[in-house]
């Protein structure tokens, strides 16, 4: 222990090494990662007793609102994926179409391709890479035709 007026170490302390002293060392790497380590760990773990605890306070409308709210951003992430706006929402959109935001499902076509015996999960991953594809197609002629209208 220093002496609180000059800073210089105490007489029970003279002739001590800085580390018998209680003096900090200094830490290796590997020690001040796993410090860090463990300080996280206990910053997550008092976020989420501090959310559990929220959680267990709530009332049954404040459950319904952040239940509903996470909804919407869930599905807010989903159409922005989609590549969808407001404007198509609904039935408001310019087509009149109730099911915009459904992906369309050719059954004839499906019924056709039976023989191919692809699960449903084949048949999402099929039709996501075609319409990654079609969007890709859709970006260079939207290209072309601003190079086309710059040209005119």
């Amino acid at each position: 222990r220093k002496s609180r007026r000059t800073g210089a170490p105490t007489t029970s302390q003279m002739g001590k090494t800085k580390h018998e002293r209680g003096r900090s060392r200094s830490r290796s790497p590997y020690e001040r990662k796993h410090r860090r380590d463990t300080s996280r760990e206990r910053r997550r773990d008092r976020k989420k007793k501090e959310k559990e605890r929220n959680k267990a306070e709530e009332t049954a409308e404040e459950k319904y609102a952040r239940r509903l709210a996470k909804k919407e951003t869930k599905e807010k992430k989903r159409l922005e994926a989609m590549g969808l706006t407001k404007e198509y929402l609904g039935t408001d959109n310019p087509f009149g179409d109730a099911n915009i935001l459904q992906p369309f499902v050719w059954h004839k076509k499906r019924e056709r391709e039976a023989h191919l015996n692809l699960s449903s999960r084949e048949h999402e991953v099929r039709d996501k890479s075609r319409m990654l594809e079609n969007r890709r197609e859709l970006e260079k002629v939207k290209k072309r035709r601003e190079e086309i209208g710059r040209a005119v």
